[in-house]
């Protein structure tokens, strides 16, 4: 059994620099949104972004119900930071007409039931199944 440790983050103000420089960075690509890659490069930068956020939200949130809400989350958001990653450079290397549609829909399909299992965590307790706070550390045992 994997287990892993989410400690409060020390330095908030980086942590919000980061995300305002993604929020600066996805504004600025959008008006690039007619170029090859563009759109995927500005879905990838928002769900960095929304990774921060809900990796903030974690540390500033007290409550155990609170901390297994974001870490949920946050483990959902870092699941389609791969998969935009590997769309963006077949967008980009114009290698994606040599993937077949049924191995793209495999891809799509694979990303989006690992994102619901994690989303649906706590009904089923499959990817987390155990959550404890302990002295504002929240450990999370995997399995």
């Amino acid at each position: 059994m994997e287990i892993e440790t989410f400690s409060p983050i020390i330095n908030v103000k980086f942590f919000l620099l980061a995300i305002a420089g993604l929020l600066i960075l996805a504004t600025y690509t959008w008006q690039f949104k007619k170029m090859i890659g563009a759109k995927v490069q500005v879905y990838l930068q928002l769900s960095k972004t929304f990774w921060l956020v809900t990796m903030l939200m974690l540390a500033v949130s007290e409550t155990l119900a609170d901390k297994s809400f974001w870490v949920i989350w946050a483990q959902a958001t870092s699941l389609l930071s791969p998969y935009l990653w590997f769309l963006f450079i077949l967008q980009i290397s114009g290698q994606i007409k040599l993937i077949p549609l049924k191995l793209q829909s495999f891809i799509l399909l694979t990303t989006t039931t690992f994102l619901l299992m994690i989303l649906s965590n706590p009904w089923h307790g499959l990817y987390y199944s155990n959550i404890m706070l302990e002295n504002n550390i929240l450990i999370c045992s995997f399995g």
